[in-house]
């Protein structure tokens, strides 16, 4: 439909009047006023037309603001996005767009926008030439919007200029020019305050091509694919990578080595498809037969009914790997829908931080045919606070992890990252909670664990994580690296384990941790089933970033059960091996509920200690110079009371509790030898108030501050750590 002619326009009290006499009932105007936050018109704004349904423009004229910010633009009816193009100048405003505005009479849109910065430059190739027909993408870094950029492609020199509101952005530069072998680049929390020029080099790469096909071998159209840093696990930008009618691809990406996932439309019920390690230094070819799947759908709602943009994820149960699943958000409605194979799984449920909503883990859930499986989440309590270091700089992609105190239980929890500003926020359910804190240890900074929070309303937990140092290295066996050893840091002057996250090895035997500026023991457990003994090396204090790499030798396998008189079995003893006064590091070595253990020794004599847990039943079995010279059977009985002492703040066995003289029997026993040595006979109950295996500053602290609770002669406390 043609628009109807116009012959003539005024400009009369700051609006446009329109004289018209063609086919008024088929067209409309759509009119009103740009202006800047100070309620200034802006002039030059430009008024531009797409039709909803297609995206198709539509032509029209007169369609910029006049000087006062005014405009009227006659359109045929229908429904439209309008896009409002700002000059792109300093002090200018921030371009807007409306989406599906209907027009069939006068329609006044008065629009008010913030004031914007200029961003603009210039794209290179790698030998400096420049690149045009290279699209920009500005992306709000904090909320993952794409900002509204109109004519942001570089120009015929390679030059872009845009209006963007200021703020932290990832942009990203895409080559649009067909066969380009020119790779996007990304530019991750650029913080814009000010106008800004940013000139880049776009990276060359090579193709990465083929089919996806499903299992009857029809081509799957418009899949999705995305290439991940093998390494460092960072998305790649891979502009114009979803398959076309026939099932092909083409990405450029640089070269290097990627996880690469497919990603189908929900609606071809096909289970998507991840990769790893795939290594891309040519142009490749990759196909992909994706097989068929079955629903798993629902709806999540609160107390206050439906939850939009709820975000689903899909665990095995068996392997704990987390399925690719696209779609796995809520919509309006609060209704999702993917597709997996059949299996046993794990379903958690995370709604947006600003729902106020507690997430929601749902186990048990088994899929051999189309299943529903529907959630309903809590109200929660906001944990936030802001994450700095010791120098006070902000510490942004902090891990945040919770644990239910009671339990040490998992606690599920959208928002657990800090962003740039080193600022978080969660949702959980009122209760006590541990907490831990890891940055990336990239920042070089220890991580902290808080026990026993108390979160039964919003509270506010601010953290400074204190400068360390980095210890890396790889642990091998026999020359081949060893998945799955423990490495854990033990503080010398007090023999604490100091919180160390993320440390075991990976598949090719390496370990990074961050420790204090203090001599550590660095202790390296190894899974029994490796055949490898643990090892321990001592006085490690680096002055600066550390490699350590470790051989371990094979060990002797030692098993056996842990009973007392009768028979029944002891859970929680621990075995500790001395050779003279050293300490031998055993994995494991902990027997379980039917009191079974096993560990690795190296071959040699000891004194083997068998310490069953703290509490009034604590006790110790010691044997000594035990020859292990090959796989050996230890079984062991504990006597049915340990002994007589009541309670292990009470040292002095006088029957009050952290007295005087409890405090001086604990100091005593402490400044006896050096940390490690465990104490004879009813001293690991007595004086081992931590039930670490030895008596240490720590023990005495525990006792000073139970005493100072008050205690008296006349008063008895209750354990509290019986």
């Amino acid at each position: 439909m043609k628009p109807r002619q116009v012959r003539s326009g005024f400009l009369i009290a700051g609006a446009i009047l329109f004289t018209a006499v063609a086919e008024s009932a088929q067209a409309g105007i759509l009119t009103g006023k740009v202006t800047n936050p100070n309620n200034v018109g802006v002039a030059n704004v430009k008024v531009d037309f797409f039709e909803s349904s297609t995206g198709n423009p539509i032509v029209v004229t007169g369609n910029l603001t006049d000087a006062g910010g005014n405009y009227g633009v006659l359109v045929p009816n229908g429904t439209y996005d309008v896009e409002f193009v700002t000059p792109v100048a300093p002090g200018g405003i921030v371009p807007a767009r409306y989406t599906a505005v209907t027009i069939n009479t006068t329609v006044t849109l008065n629009v008010s926008r913030p004031f914007g910065k200029v961003l603009d430059g210039t794209v290179f190739d790698t030998l400096g030439a420049a690149v045009p027909n290279v699209d920009l993408n500005v992306i709000d870094a904090l909320t993952g919007t794409l900002e509204f950029t109109p004519n942001d492609n570089t120009d015929a020199s390679g030059n872009y200029g845009v209006m963007i509101a200021p703020g932290l952005k990832n942009i990203v530069y895409a080559d649009q020019n067909a066969g380009s072998r020119l790779a996007a680049r990304s530019l991750t929390n650029v913080n814009i305050v000010n106008d800004s020029t940013i000139d880049v080099s776009l990276p060359a790469g090579v193709f990465v091509n083929g089919t996806v096909w499903d299992g009857f071998s029809q081509p799957v159209t418009g899949a999705d694919l995305d290439f991940d840093d093998a390494a460092t696990k960072t998305r790649l930008t891979t502009p114009s990578d979803n398959t076309d009618n026939n099932g092909d691809y083409i990405v450029t990406v640089p070269r290097g080595t990627y996880d690469i996932t497919v990603e189908p439309d929900v609606a071809d019920r096909l289970v998507a498809e991840r990769r790893f390690s795939i290594p891309v230094n040519k142009d490749t070819t990759i196909d992909f037969t994706l097989q068929a799947g079955l629903s798993l759908s629902g709806s999540v709602s609160g107390p206050g009914g439906a939850v939009a943009s709820c975000d689903i994820d899909v665990i095995d149960a068996g392997t704990r790997a987390k399925l690719v699943t696209p779609g796995d958000r809520t919509d309006g409605a609060g209704f999702y829908e993917v597709i997996v194979p059949v299996g046993n799984y794990e379903m958690h449920f995370q709604p947006p931080v600003a729902t106020h909503l507690a997430s929601v883990i749902k186990t048990g859930i088994h899929v051999a045919m189309d299943t529903i499986v529907n959630a309903a989440v809590p109200a929660g309590v906001i944990l936030s606070g802001h994450i700095q270091s010791g120098t006070g700089a902000n510490v942004d992609a902090c891990d945040i992890d919770v644990f239910l105190s009671s339990t040490g239980a998992t606690v599920l929890a959208s928002g657990d990252k800090s962003n740039f500003f080193g600022n978080y926020e969660m949702v959980v359910v009122g209760n006590t909670y541990d907490l831990e804190f890891e940055a990336p240890k990239t920042r070089r900074l220890q991580a902290k664990r808080f026990t026993s929070v108390a979160v039964t309303s919003n509270v506010n937990f601010p953290v400074t994580l204190d400068t360390g140092l980095s210890v890396s290295g790889t642990v091998t066996g026999g020359g081949t690296p060893i998945d799955s050893v423990n490495v854990d840091a033990i503080l010398q002057s007090s023999g604490v384990s100091t919180f160390q996250p993320g440390d075991r090895t990976d598949a090719a035997g390496f370990y990074q941790i961050i420790i204090g500026f203090v001599p550590h023991t660095l202790v390296f457990f190894p899974p029994v089933a490796s055949g490898y003994a643990a090892k321990s090396f001592t006085n490690i204090n680096p002055g600066g970033d550390h490699t350590l790499n470790v051989a371990l030798g094979t060990g002797f396998l030692v098993t056996g059960t842990v009973t007392q008189t009768g028979g029944a079995p002891v859970s929680g003893a621990t075995l500790r091996a001395e050779s003279g006064p050293t300490w031998v590091p055993t994995t494991d070595g902990v027997s379980r509920a039917d009191g079974y253990y096993e560990t690795l020794i190296p071959g040699g004599t000891y004194t083997l200690r068998f310490i069953r847990a703290t509490g009034p039943t604590a006790d110790t079995v010691v044997l000594s110079s035990v020859a292990i010279a090959r796989d050996t059977v230890i079984n062991v009985e504990f006597s049915a009371a340990a002994c007589t002492c009541p309670c292990k703040y009470d040292p002095a066995c006088d029957g009050v509790i952290s007295n005087v003289q409890d405090v001086v029997t604990t100091v005593n026993v402490a400044f006896r030898g050096a940390s490690g040595i465990i104490d004879p006979g009813c001293g690991i109950e007595r004086t081992d108030v931590d039930g670490n295996g030895f008596t240490s500053v720590t023990d005495v602290v525990r006792i000073v501050n139970v005493a100072f609770r008050g205690a008296d002669r006349l008063t008895q406390y209750v354990d509290p750590c019986p």
